[in-house]
């Protein structure tokens, strides 16, 4: 039985982030094998409307545009329950989601507004005969647990660079459907301050050169930044130096 796949895609700064293209990969080829469409949802204000090409080449066969201003800044409550009316009209058995920050949240929302089952960070996906198999590591990486999901719809969040970007198809114009939602955020964003590191995000780097305790001290990161500088790489930490304060939270 043909089973539609629902992606959510996360932006920032005009930019459809990569790990969302990844997703939206992945649930093109989930959708296909099932003989049922791969949806992709983007939320925000009029600027996303651009961005329909763009997911048509990564695979999705409709794109939903949820326009409204007061959406333009991320707010889990609305986002979430925009996801779970769309999951709704479309019919989506599977629901896809970077395991990033804000697609964590919005995922874990929107599974409470469906009463749905969901997996978070998983790194790799089974999905037949209704029924998902995910694996998703633990303790630090050090133990893999597989966590079935039986019921529809079913919701998993994907750790980026573990499934691969398809093949930009050209000349797609996939159906577009701008709805104008009528949910609206009960606590709303007024401005995000960006930090002003101009280097790489690791999250969506190719290489990442990391450091740990044994620089000895914080100010040794620079030898670190070097490196990364001289490869076109993204500086890395691990947990301990972060939680110590050497680096910040957005290089672990």
């Amino acid at each position: 039985m043909a089973q539609n796949v629902l992606a959510y895609i996360e932006h920032r700064g005009g930019e459809i982030k990569k790990a969302s293209l990844e997703v939206l990969s992945e649930a093109h080829r989930q959708a296909e094998k099932s003989g049922g469409k791969a949806v992709a949802i983007a939320i925000g204000d009029a600027s996303i409307e651009s961005y329909a090409p763009r997911l048509g080449a990564y695979g999705a066969d409709k794109v939903i545009l949820a326009v409204r201003e007061e959406l333009a800044l991320y707010s889990s409550d609305a986002y979430g329950e925009i996801v779970a009316e769309a999951t709704k009209s479309t019919d989506a058995a599977l629901v896809l989601f970077p395991a990033s920050t804000q697609g964590k949240d919005t995922a874990a929302y929107a599974s409470g507004c469906l009463e749905a089952g969901l997996a978070s960070e998983c790194t790799s996906l089974l999905w037949e005969d209704g029924k998902v198999q995910a694996v998703r590591p633990v303790y630090s990486g050090r133990a893999l647990l597989t966590v079935e999901i039986s019921g529809t719809p079913a919701l998993v969040s994907l750790r980026k660079n573990n499934f691969p970007l398809m093949t930009p198809r050209a000349g797609v114009s996939p159906e577009i459907e701008k709805i104008i939602p009528s949910v609206a955020p009960k606590a709303v964003t007024r401005k995000v301050v960006q930090s002003e590191s101009k280097s790489l995000d690791v999250s969506e780097a190719d290489i990442i050169v990391s450091g740990g305790r044994g620089l000895k001290e914080a100010k040794n990161f620079d030898l670190i930044r070097k490196l990364a500088d001289v490869l076109g790489a993204a500086v890395g930490a691990s947990r301990p130096t972060v939680d110590d304060g050497w680096i910040g939270h957005d290089h672990q």
